[in-house]
């Protein structure tokens, strides 16, 4: 992990966190995917828009990640608010979103909620966090929502 203060492994989630394993919540939720097969960022964007909603509502810092193994940048972490208390990370080449995760979740403290469906984090992260699928959370995600709405 980075030695930045400002990265998440640096810094105890107040009310727990919600890790998100951010392509695998894409290719999971319907109009997030439709809407990444026409533009990837802007997918993106809505699911940070929609993350950083919810934890909003649930008091929750947000860890959101994207792999980033692929590309030929160092790891890059992005505030996503100014309490710093949202941030969206872009793992480093060679490095998953899963490892990413994974190791976050051995070395954080307090309440820790990661949301994916791949199996092998689940698996991976049982005895350190409480896991949500991914269409489970988006039932979370729209109880929420829905829950505001009225």
């Amino acid at each position: 992990m980075a030695t930045d203060a400002r990265h998440p492994a640096n810094r105890r989630g107040k009310n727990g966190w919600l890790i998100v394993d951010g392509y695998n919540i894409i290719g999971a939720w319907e109009e997030l995917r439709d809407l990444a097969r026409v533009d990837l960022a802007a997918a993106r964007d809505a699911l940070a828009d929609t993350l950083m909603d919810y934890c909003g509502h649930s008091g929750q810092d947000l860890l959101l990640v994207f792999d980033a193994h692929s590309g030929n940048q160092g790891e890059r972490c992005q505030m996503l608010a100014e309490t710093g208390a949202h941030q969206m990370v872009y793992t480093g080449k060679g490095q998953t979103a899963d490892q990413y995760i994974e190791r976050f979740v051995r070395e954080a403290e307090g309440d820790l909620f990661v949301a994916s469906s791949y199996g092998l984090i689940q698996v991976m992260i049982a005895s350190h966090a409480s896991r949500l699928s991914s269409l489970g959370f988006y039932k979370a995600v729209s109880a929420q929502q829905g829950n505001r709405a009225t």
